[in-house]
């Protein structure tokens, strides 16, 4: 009983890690107060078999801490001396910084390792609640002295007093509550082409077999690879979605399938004339060749590009099993956009290009230039021999003669109309004659 006389000692805090939730205490914030305090009222939980670590905030310096437990409930901390006069570890003084049968300089720990005795309380040895411990409340005790194992601290006729030196005996509760049941949570061992990822509040589920608590809440997330669908995520053979929380009751067992994205395939081709086609992403970001698979359910862009001197004349395209048999209307900029819903198979494409006179001729020296058609030859006027390149085109856009002189043999082409360009350094013309 009575009041601290020591004007820098006091324990501000004790704090029990360990258990089933936080708990710490308060106990003093100034110094001189009465040595004992009974705040029974606070009550730490915990399971029996836990590992217990306290920690004190202690203000001083060169005293010790003995932390005890009433596992009897017989109203007395006990405790047995061994063969060398420490305290055994089966007795009700479960945890102390330090302690010296002679009260010399050094000692051991309840751990049994060798301390000194200028402790500060900054490492108490951590202790493990008996298994056998049954549910219930039990009185805990930390007293903080010099060297003395009396959980009532030193009899007044030994020097040291807690009054003198500042201890403090600070008396709390210890609850010990049933176990919940545990489960066997069993996630699949390896996982393809995609990721499996089981939260128990923050702590990941291993492959394999997990023991988890009963009413442990799971989320569950599935995350397929690039490429691949989420196929399957069960639990217990029940479908549930990525992302759900699962509260454990029984014996649960959690599975996953990833599946390969469908794709289809885009085919194109110039049929006649010049140019080019190129099919990418919706976006631009992504460039695919003709027959290359792409995404099923993606939207995909298809350009048709003429060249110099040629327009679009026509595009068709269809379903792959039946060939390009419809004709495709292209936007300004000659490209045709296929929306996401629609890309349910594969699609042909086909390109016709068309030799536009149109397109790409000089104005200076135009007249100059004259092409005309007699028995069987080509007569170019109007150029200088080998000074320009003759190019003759089929109605359809196709080449089907290059010369470089003015007279060109054009006996073995078939009847019909044709478009000659005639191109020179100064100018190009465009000029049509009918083989006969």
């Amino acid at each position: 009983e009575g009041n601290s006389s020591h004007d820098q000692r006091y324990v501000r805090s004790i704090t029990m890690n360990g258990g089933t939730s936080p708990f710490s205490v308060s106990v003093y914030s100034t110094t001189r107060q009465a040595v004992y305090v009974d705040k029974t009222d606070n009550v730490f939980e915990a399971y029996a078999g836990e590992e217990i670590q306290p920690v004190v905030n202690w203000a001083g310096e060169w005293m010790h801490g003995y932390l005890y437990i009433d596992y009897d409930k017989d109203y007395t901390f006990s405790y047995t001396l061994g063969s060398d006069d420490y305290p055994t570890a089966d007795g009700e003084l479960v945890s102390y910084t330090f302690y010296s049968p002679s009260d010399s300089q050094w000692g051991k720990n309840s751990k049994g390792e060798t301390t000194e005795n200028n402790s500060r309380l900054d490492d108490v040895p951590s202790f493990t609640l008996p298994e056998s411990l049954a549910p219930g409340e039990y009185r805990v005790r930390l007293k903080i002295d010099w060297c003395h194992l009396d959980p009532c601290g030193h009899p007044d006729e030994i020097a040291n007093t807690l009054t003198g030196n500042g201890g403090n005996i600070v008396d709390f509760t210890l609850r010990i509550v049933e176990r919940p049941a545990t489960y066997t949570v069993t996630l699949p061992e390896t996982v393809e082409n995609g990721t499996l990822t089981v939260m128990n509040g923050s702590v990941a589920l291993v492959p394999g077999a997990n023991t988890v608590e009963e009413n442990s809440e799971l989320t569950i997330t599935a995350t397929p690879n690039e490429g691949y669908n989420l196929a399957s995520l069960t639990v217990n053979g029940e479908d549930i979605t990525s992302g759900e929380t699962h509260t454990v009751t029984g014996a649960t067992e959690i599975s996953v399938t990833f599946e390969a994205k469908p794709t289809h395939t885009v085919t194109y081709s110039v049929v006649e004339g010049e140019g080019s086609i190129i099919l990418t992403s919706a976006d631009g970001t992504q460039s695919y060749e003709s027959g290359e698979p792409i995404e099923a359910g993606t939207s995909f862009r298809i350009t048709f590009d003429p060249a110099e001197d040629y327009k679009v004349g026509r595009v068709m395209y269809g379903p792959s099993q039946f060939g390009a048999i419809m004709e495709l209307t292209l936007a300004s900029d000659n490209s045709y956009t296929m929306p996401a819903e629609q890309f349910v198979g594969n699609y042909t494409f086909e390109a016709y290009f068309v030799y536009d006179p149109e397109t790409g001729i000089a104005e200076n020296d135009r007249e100059a230039i004259s092409a005309r058609y007699a028995s069987g030859v080509l007569h170019v006027e109007g150029v200088t021999e080998g000074e320009f390149e003759v190019n003759i085109y089929n109605l359809t856009g196709k080449l089907v003669r290059t010369a470089t002189e003015t007279t060109v043999d054009v006996a073995d082409l078939a009847k019909g109309c044709y478009l000659v360009r005639v191109t020179t350094a100064e100018a190009e013309k465009v000029v049509k004659f009918i083989k006969k």
